[in-house]
This record gives C-alpha cells, structure tokens and sequence, in this order.
C-alpha cells in the first residue's frame, strides 16, 4: 500500500543549471518535449522525453559517475537498461562533453545535440509539450 502511495505522488522536480541549458538547446531546435516526463510503469522521470521519437534524454551531471571517473554508478547503469527494456531509446549528456561546449555557441550546442539525436530520424516540431501534461488528472504519469 505504502508502494501504490508513493507511486502515484508525482516526484519533486529538481532541474540543474546544465539541464536547463539542454533543454534550452532543445527547444531552439523546435523539437516537440516533455520535461520531466513520469513513466507509468517504471516510475522512472526521464529529464527530456522526445515523445514521437520515443526517445529519452538524460542529462547526467557528476552524480552519475564514480568520483573522479566517467564510470557511470549503478543505479545510472540499472535505469539505461530498465529504459531500453520498456522501449526508449535513451540519449545521453554526460556533464564533461557539455562542459567542454560551453562558451562555443548555441550552434556548437545544437550540433552536438543534432549528432546525438541522429536528428534525421526525430521529426521536429514548433510545439513543446507543457511540464506535466503527461500526467492525467490524478499525477500519474501516461505513456507517450
């Protein structure tokens, strides 16, 4: 019971600096997005989900990664794998590659995003979707 409670309550939303400039990036591209997206079945928050696509963007900043390495941790490791089982293609950012564009240029930012998107096969849109609207009424999260 205590489970289905927690669950249904939508998870505090904490956005870092470096996933505001991604998210940023992405809407300068027109891409159609959720922010902080609540998968259903997993419970899992995807920090950008390109629903036509399918795909997730996770922005992985140093808590992510063993101290002092890009190794990522476990649970970061465990979540990629749960998020390729239920079908997303999972995009990520890791800090260091962002880091080392920063001061480039929006279009160096919109590059590096192009490249990993394999922006070819995600159709772009003027339209963003509004932070939560993949929840129903009640918080929870819907499938795209």
């Amino acid at each position: 019971r205590l489970w289905e409670i927690v669950r249904s309550k939508p998870p505090p939303k904490t956005v870092s600096c470096l996933q505001a400039d991604v998210v940023s990036c992405v809407m300068g591209m027109g891409l159609e997005h959720v922010e902080e997206f609540v998968d259903a079945r997993s419970g899992y928050s995807l920090d950008i989900l390109l629903p036509s696509a399918r795909v997730a963007i996770e922005v992985d900043g140093p808590y992510h990664y063993a101290a002092d390495s890009r190794r990522p941790l476990g649970a970061t490791v465990m979540k990629r794998s749960h998020l390729a089982l239920l079908g997303y293609e999972l995009v990520s950012v890791p800090y260091w590659e962002w880091d080392d564009l920063e001061g480039k240029g929006e279009e160096q930012l919109r590059r590096y995003l192009q490249d990993k998107l394999r922006i070819d096969q995600v159709p772009p849109s003027s339209r963003s979707v509004p932070d939560g609207e993949g929840r129903d009424q009640a918080g929870t999260a819907r499938e795209p």
